[in-house]
């Protein structure tokens, strides 16, 4: 048995104006409370990257030293970067061009509207203060071979999502304290 069609007589199929503009309503309030959220998450996402990208830098310096190779971190928070280098040229000095590029990080380009800084929040209690972010003597971190150098500290921040974070370096031992802001306070992870 074979069902044919039924159309009601005098209308035409498809949907009405009123139709459309509900779902295009509908639409707009899903969309007006996805986005902001999604921006946030984003730009958390991007905050812990950053974290562990630095983090990263550490641990590499971290080989570096037990190699026996001396390196150096440079940040640049007018920039947004950060600059991982080994080994001083002949003339035992940093910044004259004959040092290798380990590895780098630009805050630019990882979303999330990153820099370096602790905006209003202010630092951390227990935490040197840093006006533009970096808490280490002359924004670099040195090591020469199997020698540590000073610790010091780095805070970014998220414009996206109104986070921040501390990396706390302890050179004695490489080791690395993270802290992050909860909307109040600094808390140590």
């Amino acid at each position: 048995m074979r069902r044919m069609p039924v159309s009601c007589p005098g209308r035409a199929e498809g949907f009405t104006l009123l139709e459309l503009i509900l779902v295009i309503a509908i639409i707009s309030v899903m969309s007006a409370i996805a986005v902001p959220a999604f921006s946030s998450l984003y730009g958390d996402i991007c905050l812990k990257r950053a974290v562990l990208e630095i983090k990263g830098m550490f641990k590499d310096a971290k080989l570096l030293s037990i190699q026996d190779k001396s390196c150096a971190i440079f940040f640049n928070p007018a920039e947004g970067r950060a600059t991982l280098y080994s080994g001083r040229g002949p003339d035992g000095k940093w910044d004259t061009g004959d040092e290798t590029l380990v590895s780098e990080l630009d805050l630019s380009e990882m979303g999330g509207a990153l820099s370096f800084g602790y905006g209003t929040r202010g630092p951390a209690s227990e935490l040197a203060k840093a006006d533009d972010g970096v808490a280490f003597q002359n924004n670099r971190f040195f090591s020469d071979a199997g020698v540590v150098g000073r610790g010091g500290s780095v805070y970014i921040q998220s414009a996206s999502s109104g986070g921040a974070a501390a990396l706390v370096f302890n050179t004695a031992d490489f080791s690395c304290s993270i802290y992050k802001w909860d909307g109040k306070d600094w808390i140590k992870m």
